[in-house]
């Protein structure tokens, strides 16, 4: 006996969306959305725009939106904040204390002082900024998850020499590697 296939009705979702009203069938799900619907208006769009430049700059890591180099270098050589080794921290997934000691090389006494005064000086805001740049690249790296970022950075790379790449930039010519390898890795060569 042969199997009978059950005809669907003319309201069903496959109807829909293949039907026509010239067959009497309901008219697709998107030709009868309003014309307003999914539109998305150009001050949606400009922002949109100004969150992704954001992003792909360093500062957004330090907790400083809507920045350019320029001003990034000049907030440098001014000393970043307090808050900016916080924030870093934070997107880095590590203790703010593990940051400014391991990494960045600021003794706990010295920390103490920029605590009070609420600025890094040049040298140490430069350091942080290294790392920013490290995890933006890691991040972009990993199309945007910065989670998968996080646990490259603290992952020991062979290339590397068994160190993690967060070890290894400690200095700025470990972080040129780091970022070298970064760019090896998103070009496919990793040898």
């Amino acid at each position: 006996m042969p199997v009978r296939q059950k005809r669907r009705p003319s309201g069903s979702r496959r109807a829909r969306a293949t039907g026509s009203k010239a067959r009497g069938r309901e008219a697709p799900l998107d030709e009868r959305a309003p014309k307003s619907h999914g539109r998305v208006s150009a001050k949606t769009l400009k922002v949109r725009a100004a969150q992704q430049a954001s992003r792909s700059s360093p500062a957004w890591f330090l907790g400083i939106r809507e920045v350019d180099s320029a001003r990034l270098t000049q907030l440098v050589a001014d000393g970043l904040s307090f808050e900016a080794a916080a924030q870093l921290a934070d997107n880095l997934d590590i203790p703010a204390s593990e940051l400014t000691s391991d990494y960045v090389h600021i003794p706990k006494q010295t920390l103490s002082r920029r605590r009070a005064t609420g600025k890094f000086t040049t040298d140490e805001s430069d350091r942080l900024v290294r790392y920013a740049r490290i995890l933006k690249h890691a991040t972009d790296m990993m199309e945007g998850d910065q989670a998968a970022a996080n646990r490259w950075l603290k992952t020991p790379q062979t290339l590397l020499e068994q160190c993690t790449p967060m070890e290894y930039a400690r200095t700025e010519s470990g972080a040129a590697e780091v970022q070298q390898l970064i760019g090896r890795i998103e070009a496919g060569v990793y040898s």
